[in-house]
């Protein structure tokens, strides 16, 4: 889901969207008005490609589940920013090993 999302409105708006929803289900409208909360998070013109992406077949809209948890964002965040396993650990009061562990599942996720 998030390589699609990705491949749709691009990392760093993939990245605000899981930080804002993941770990949520949601529900992405067939096309978005200027008060929802996705043009405000992610801009209108973004907002509007994941809406056409996902209104199926003439859908009203699709429900989304993003997998990625604050903890997991921010070690995503800081390893897109080529901090190393120990900069990240020291930083975030974890582990370099959970560091490790969390990077193999983003791997995963993103092939």
């Amino acid at each position: 889901m998030l390589r699609e999302i990705q491949s749709i409105i691009g990392f760093d708006a993939m990245l605000s969207l899981a930080a804002a929803r993941g770990g949520t289900r949601f529900y992405i409208p067939g096309t978005v008005s200027s008060d929802h909360w996705l043009p405000q998070l992610i801009g209108t013109d973004l907002s509007q490609k994941l809406a056409a992406h996902f209104a199926v077949r003439g859908s009203s809209g699709f429900f989304v589940q993003l997998p990625l948890l604050p903890k997991e964002l921010r070690i995503l965040h800081l390893t897109n920013e080529c901090k190393s396993a120990g900069e990240i650990a020291l930083k975030l009061g974890i582990s370099q090993r959970t560091v490790h562990r969390y990077r193999a599942i983003f791997r995963e996720e993103l092939n």
